[in-house]
């Protein structure tokens, strides 16, 4: 016996079954001669019903989405050893779990603090919990491969990636501000995606040690390698109001 199909390879015939079993009548045994293992009439050409076809479509989205995450991040939880381990900073996993949970309309988070502070663990940290919590798909992304997307893709072309970057519901941003030290990149495709983003009232997170202070402690600020105005939409603060203020919620991950 064949192995199931997956979704991947089989979107097209997932959309002509449904088109399928949507028009069949009750009578008609020759179309849905087959009950899927779920106990669903279903149509003899396709190895599920419509309802397996949906279920598995989920598990593939989320299980892209985690494996989007650096693979030493993926077991980090709020509450958990892993997170723990990477980031020692109470007081911003605190902040973090609280905007989760609250889950105020901030379309922009970002995530500051020098090397191996643990900026991406929280930044991950946040993407699975509001997948869970919120049923909003995410992406994680390094900015760099934004940044050189479009140098590996065909002339004329869009990249996939940057299309993806710009429409899902949640994108985290890590190591913002690198791409701008690769020479074959371009830094710009990270600032349209993020503008596109906050055009749509789409939650992105970006995580950065590029300080968006005037005087950064470690000598890297924001205002070194950004627009004035990228910069106020990275780091304006939030206010519900009335009347709304700013776009971002700040958050400073100190190395402990």
């Amino acid at each position: 016996m064949s192995a199931p199909l997956t979704i991947a390879a089989t979107l097209a015939s997932a959309g002509l079954a449904k088109e399928a079993i949507a028009e069949a009548k009750p009578g008609d045994v020759a179309l849905l001669a087959r009950r899927c293992a779920c106990g669903n009439p279903m149509d003899r050409r396709y190895p599920q019903c419509t309802t397996c076809w949906d279920a598995q479509a989920k598990a593939d989205r989320e299980a892209a989405a985690i494996r989007s995450l650096p693979e030493i991040h993926r077991g980090c939880r709020f509450g958990t050893k892993e997170l723990a381990h990477w980031c020692g900073d109470k007081e911003a996993i605190k902040r973090a779990r609280e905007f989760v949970v609250d889950f105020p309309p901030v379309p922009m988070v970002t995530i500051w603090g020098e090397t191996r502070a643990g900026k991406s663990a929280l930044a991950s940290a946040v993407a699975i919990a509001v997948r869970v919590r919120h049923r909003r798909p995410f992406l994680f992304v390094d900015a760099r491969d934004l940044g050189r997307a479009r140098a590996e893709c065909g002339f004329g072309h869009e990249p996939e990636l940057l299309r993806k970057a710009k429409s899902i519901p949640v994108l985290v941003i890590d190591e913002l501000g690198k791409e701008s030290e690769l020479v074959r990149a371009n830094p710009e495709d990270v600032v349209c995606v993020i503008t596109e983003r906050l055009r749509r009232q789409l939650l992105t997170i970006c995580t950065t040690e590029w300080s968006p202070l005037e005087h950064a402690p470690n000598g890297k600020r924001l205002h070194d390698i950004y627009a004035p105005s990228v910069v106020q939409r990275l780091t304006e603060r939030w206010s519900a109001g009335p009347p709304p203020k700013g776009c971002a919620l700040v958050i400073e991950v100190q190395k402990k």
